[in-house]
């Protein structure tokens, strides 16, 4: 009985069930196309604190090395992205520090760190993860504050596990469906709770004013 008012109740309000769905997956459609195309780059790195090292840069207090555990706050920081993008315009790529912030970022796991990078071109994220090893592995422990470390002695082990080969589109035609599809899901459960509203909260029939 509760089934078939529920499809009652959906079958008169089927111009909301339809309409807000479709209005939903045609505006994620054009802002999904209208978009500029971004690409993905990244790589896995092995990283320890040289066990020649001096100083406590990179050491907790009790002594264990939390080189990787401290370097996603690193390449998130202004100093390093500052390195990145004077190191890219050596490589003929001005790119400004300020757009590096949502570019890049950082994970760890235990010892393995991952660097992504998000471009505009497929080029420049393959360029942007491979400046920015290099520049781990030459400054080393000045990122940590050791003002001795050298590129020569950098102080950091940077093993490259997985290099970044090569870029992914990110918001390309696959992407963009799934987001439509997600939204337009949403967009119908919305109109669901809509219709459902509509009908509860509108004046019932049949119920006069009593004399």
């Amino acid at each position: 009985m509760e089934l078939r008012l529920y499809l009652d109740i959906l079958r008169r309000r089927w111009p909301i069930v339809v309409a807000l769905p479709l209005l939903v997956a045609l505006i994620s459609l054009a802002a999904g196309l209208a978009r500029p195309a971004r690409f993905g780059a990244s790589a896995r790195l092995l990283i320890t604190r040289a066990a020649m090292a001096g100083g406590t840069a990179g050491l907790t207090d009790q002594g264990e090395d939390k080189t990787a555990q401290d370097l996603p706050a690193i390449v998130s920081g202004a100093t390093f992205r500052s390195d990145l993008a004077a190191e890219l315009a050596r490589q003929g790529r001005a790119i400004d520090p300020a757009a590096l912030a949502g570019a890049i970022q950082a994970s760890n796991q235990d010892h393995i760190v991952t660097i992504a990078v998000q471009a505009a071109s497929p080029g420049d994220a393959v360029a942007i993860v491979q400046a920015a090893i290099d520049l781990v592995g030459r400054n080393g422990l000045q990122y940590w504050g050791d003002r001795g470390a050298t590129a020569a002695r950098p102080g950091l082990n940077v093993a490259v596990l997985d290099p970044p080969e090569q870029a992914a589109r990110l918001n390309g035609p696959r992407s963009i469906a799934l987001d439509v599809g997600l939204r337009t899901l949403l967009g119908l459960v919305a109109a669901v709770g809509a219709a459902f509203a509509l009908h509860y909260l509108a004046p019932r029939q049949g119920y006069g004013v009593t004399r």
